[in-house]
């Protein structure tokens, strides 16, 4: 399946952010990822570094917006997975979208030392709302 030409339309809603028109269903290696309409994403949160923002910013459309849905929703098929496995997913999508190798390495290798809280966060939030915030 091709991530570029199965990905919906999206409609900007202000603030960087961007919501989805339909579905969009991608086979990966842990199941089958179904990130729905109404998702809303920024694609890539790259931190505003002259060098790094020109070089990574929108280098992936397809997979960030999938890792955003991986990151806050923490499971694939109903079922969960670890912040690796978001991060390996995210990697995969990117070769089907044509990222270049150089670029992978350095998106992957941000995620590995800065989305550690960004994660952290969401499990949090779903502790508390499965558990109320004591």
């Amino acid at each position: 399946m091709s991530a570029i030409s199965d990905f919906p339309p999206v409609r900007y809603i202000g603030r960087g952010r961007w919501r989805l028109e339909d579905d969009f269903t991608y086979y990966t290696q842990y199941g089958k990822l179904v990130v729905p309409a109404g998702f809303e994403t920024d694609f890539a949160s790259v931190p505003p570094l002259p060098l790094s923002y020109t070089l990574l910013k929108n280098a992936s459309v397809v997979a960030a917006a999938a890792h955003d849905y991986l990151y806050q929703t923490g499971q694939v098929a109903g079922r969960p997975i670890t912040r690796r496995q978001a991060d390996r997913i995210m990697a995969e999508i990117m070769v089907d979208e044509g990222v270049r190798g150089w670029k992978r390495f350095l998106i992957s290798a941000g995620l590995r030392l800065g989305g550690w809280w960004v994660w952290r966060r969401y499990r949090r939030e779903d502790d508390e709302t499965e558990h109320g915030p004591f």
